[in-house]
């Protein structure tokens, strides 16, 4: 199973991919094309609860990182960050804020 889209302007490309099976709680990856020419992912291995939410920008895609606090329901975790993605020429798509790193599961 996979969902995808791009940025406003379709220079950044997307496509998330979930194990077969998934819930909203399984690690995914979200794989960023440049025109539809892949060059890098999201992160460095795959994460749960993310999800691409949007573009606002040109060459940009924000993707929410989700994880849970404390004794969370895995339907509703409460940590969340907003982490925008930008795409510059010769240059792979790269997040402009830090990824927390409770978005790993640490």
């Amino acid at each position: 199973m996979s969902d995808s889209g791009s940025s406003m302007d379709c220079s950044l490309n997307w496509v998330q991919v979930f194990p077969e099976g998934a819930t909203g709680s399984s690690p995914t990856q979200i794989l960023f094309f440049d025109h539809h020419r892949f060059v890098n992912t999201a992160t460095a291995r795959p994460t749960a609860f993310t999800h691409v939410v949007g573009s606002l920008w040109p060459g940009e895609v924000t993707v929410q990182f989700r994880w849970l606090i404390g004794d969370d329901p895995t339907a509703n975790p409460r940590g969340r960050a907003d982490v925008h993605y930008q795409l510059l020429p010769f240059l792979p798509p790269f997040p402009i804020e830090r990824i927390p790193p409770q978005a790993f599961g640490g």
